[in-house]
């Protein structure tokens, strides 16, 4: 096997210094020369390596040449101490005092106006301090009509389109982007929210409960079961607990086309060997009692409905029988959702204890697009797995 030489292109000013270096002084290219010197002198290393050696070092070489022909030459550095004398003194400005005015306090209501001329009357000696002008901090906090309509009036300055988003470098909107959502938050972020404490624990159990019908999941169905409980809870109070749960404002329901983590080899080893979860298996592979197709196109050939019968086996359509919709949904995207909002709030990422609650849970829930419980009377030959 015949190996390639490989040869390299060297300026012939660096070839002779390195044919003949100078003694090493200490300095980095100095310490790279002998470096070359040692790899040509090495007979431990086939050409290959030689080869990859030189043309690191002939890097290295060529940076540090190049840095120092750029370094300045004869820059004289000034003294630090004739610096720090010529500077100008700074002059110790006085610091105005300011008295705080206080505030009558009054059980049931707040009163805002100053007491400034109550101060004055008891006060009639003391003249020490004068009370300053109110200064434009104490003016008052502009409403949201008034910053929306700041907004409208300079929407071009400010990168605002017509209909309220805001608008990229580009010209083109953030679809998602509303004033109004951002003006509202800013003014009520510091606001505490005010909730019930017997609404807040019902929230709390429907919600975090991997065995309740609703848990992990949105606004309308966490609201009307809440309200089998609690028929007073309202939909603002669902909605107040729901923004204050990272689970629910981290997951949300976006649809995006993002390549996979492809990170589920190493969960192997926290779910008793088992690295990923099946959702949807073979079924055809065992007798099983209900088939339930969508469009029914499917399963129609004749041999395969003389094999349905002989085994009774029900085959239905959703199209010619829409009383079975509630059991056709879309597995995969309801259970994968619950997990993941699962992994956030307990902050794991084992399911291999949890997965038969889930399941419970999911199967006892209503369905989404019909709004009806799932009808197991309808199923009489349904056999538990």
């Amino acid at each position: 096997m015949q190996h390639t030489k490989r040869y390299l292109l060297v300026p012939e000013e660096i070839y002779q210094s390195l044919t003949s270096p100078p003694p090493a002084d200490g300095t980095s290219i100095g310490l790279v020369r002998n470096r070359i010197k040692q790899i040509k002198n090495d007979d431990g290393i086939n050409e290959a390596e030689r080869a990859i050696k030189y043309e690191q070092e002939f890097k290295r070489l060529n940076k540090l040449t190049r840095d120092e022909d750029e370094r300045p030459v004869g820059v004289k550095l000034e003294n630090l101490s004739d610096v720090v004398d010529a500077m100008p003194k700074p002059v110790n400005v006085r610091r105005p005092i300011v008295v705080a005015t206080r505030r009558h306090l009054k059980v049931g209501r707040a009163r805002k106006e100053n007491v400034e001329q109550l101060e004055e009357d008891d006060d009639h000696d003391d003249h020490d301090h004068e009370t300053p002008k109110p200064s434009s901090s104490n003016k008052r906090q502009p409403t949201q009509t008034e910053i929306l309509k700041l907004i409208y009036k300079n929407a071009q300055s400010l990168g605002v389109s017509a209909e309220g988003q805001v608008l990229r470098a580009g010209g083109r909107p953030f679809i998602t982007s509303s004033v109004y959502d951002i003006v509202s938050h800013l003014l009520n972020k510091d606001k505490p929210i005010i909730m019930d404490l017997k609404k807040l624990r019902l929230l709390e159990f429907l919600y975090k409960d991997l065995s309740s019908p609703v848990a992990f999941t949105s606004v309308e169905p966490l609201l009307k079961e809440a309200r089998k409980s609690q028929p007073k809870i309202n939909r603002t109070d669902v909605q107040n607990y729901l923004a204050t749960q990272r689970t629910y404002t981290l997951h949300s329901s976006g649809q995006a086309a993002l390549p996979p983590i492809g990170q589920h080899w190493h969960l192997a080893c926290i779910q008793n060997g088992r690295p990923i979860w099946l959702f949807l298996t073979d079924l055809l592979n065992k007798i099983v009692a209900t088939v339930l197709t969508d469009q029914g196109k499917e399963f129609t050939a004749r041999a395969v409905q003389q094999f349905f019968r002989a085994k009774d086996v029900e085959h239905f359509c959703m199209l010619t029988s829409p009383q079975f919709m509630p059991e056709w949904r879309n597995v995969r995207i309801e259970h994968q959702e619950r997990l993941y909002r699962y992994f956030t709030e307990r902050n794991t990422y084992k399911w291999i204890d949890v997965v038969q609650d889930l399941f419970r849970a999911i199967n006892h829930s209503p369905n989404s697009k019909l709004n009806v419980p799932r009808r197991r009377e309808l199923f009489p030959k349904r056999r538990s797995v």
